[in-house]
């Protein structure tokens, strides 16, 4: 393993750290343990899937950037507790709802964009294939010795 996949793996190590200090440093009471399952579901799953795709990110072989827009995509969603630590928190109808329904669409999100990426990576392989030139082999040049008379 080189150095940059250690890296790699130790700055997301400390993402997820960073995470679970925030988790923790915050007032942690919610109104309901509805509310309560819900923030906990939340920041599990958001955690496992970025460890999904740091994995995917390490082990893919994919040139584009996919493996860093998935990485880039599970950072970003590690703020998604926070959002919903606010709307269970509020006195607003519906509220537990509302952050299951914001859950779960940003899981299909998560979920749906890294194999719709596979999919841009294949056609872009096929049509780097299809519009490859042909190649013409280099021949050493042949001089003669009358070629600086002219």
């Amino acid at each position: 393993m080189n150095r940059l996949k250690i890296s790699f793996i130790v700055a997301s190590i400390i993402i997820l750290v960073i995470g679970l200090i925030f988790t923790l440093s915050f007032n942690n009471k919610f109104p309901s343990d509805a509310a309560l399952a819900c923030f906990i579901a939340c920041k599990v799953i958001v955690s496992l899937l970025f460890i999904g795709g740091v994995c995917f990110a390490l082990m893919s072989n994919a040139k584009t950037g996919s493996s860093a827009t998935i990485v880039g995509l599970g950072i970003l969603l590690q703020f998604e507790p926070l959002l919903v630590r606010f709307l269970l928190k509020r006195d607003i109808n519906y509220n537990v709802a509302i952050s299951w329904s914001i859950i779960l669409i940003s899981i299909a999100l998560y979920v749906v964009i890294p194999f719709g990426l596979s999919f841009q990576d294949k056609l872009m392989v096929k049509s780097d294939e299809a519009s490859a030139a042909n190649e013409i082999k280099v021949m050493p040049e042949k001089r003669f010795a009358n070629d600086d008379k002219e």
